[in-house]
């Protein structure tokens, strides 16, 4: 699995398809993966029932998140699940009253214990997880909880969050089925 990260601008949703076919285009070569070359620029990207994007026939599995100047976008091969990724910077949000109206009572509690960026620790685990499962934020992110024991979970119904450190002052999570390396390229 390969996370490449484009920096410098803010992008438009209408650029992210070229992005996600820049990201495979760079996949497929930096894993030495033969393929006609139309193949990977040209093959359909389709949306599930919920939204998730998904190549129409090619072998592989994507996420995309965007915040600010980052742009994001998760590749794996389609044999190791589905994926799921969020990015988000730091900001000043009204955490408290988010977390009561989205979060489970636990990881509320976590933000109160916590404080500073525990609200953001969830937020991405949370969508990363909600983009894995393809099912979007309209499943009710109160339905399943990031926070066990107030400690935030690495798993979840056997699917494994990883943070990746991208810069300082954001956030970014992972969720796959499997829990192998997670490369990082920055584009």
């Amino acid at each position: 699995m390969i996370l490449y990260i484009y920096e410098g601008k803010e992008h438009r949703e209408a650029e992210a398809e070229s992005l996600v076919r820049n990201a495979l285009e760079l996949y497929i070569e930096q894993n030495g993966i033969r393929m006609e070359y139309s193949l990977a620029t040209q093959d359909v990207i389709l949306r599930g029932a919920h939204g998730k994007p998904y190549f129409a026939s090619l072998p592989f599995s994507f996420s995309v998140s965007h915040t600010g100047d980052l742009w994001c976008c998760l590749i794996a091969d389609q044999s190791d699940g589905p994926v799921g990724l969020d990015i988000q910077k730091i900001k000043d949000v009204k955490a408290y009253e988010i977390g009561r109206r989205f979060f489970t009572k636990e990881e509320v509690a976590y933000i109160e214990t916590h404080q500073g960026s525990s609200f953001f620790d969830i937020w991405v685990r949370k969508e990363a997880y909600v983009k894995y499962t393809g099912l979007g934020i309209s499943s009710g992110l109160d339905t399943f909880s990031v926070v066990k024991d107030g400690m935030l979970r690495d798993t979840i119904e056997a699917v494994f969050f990883k943070e990746i450190e991208i810069r300082e002052n954001v956030k970014c999570a992972v969720c796959t089925e499997i829990k192998g390396e997670i490369w990082t390229k920055t584009v």
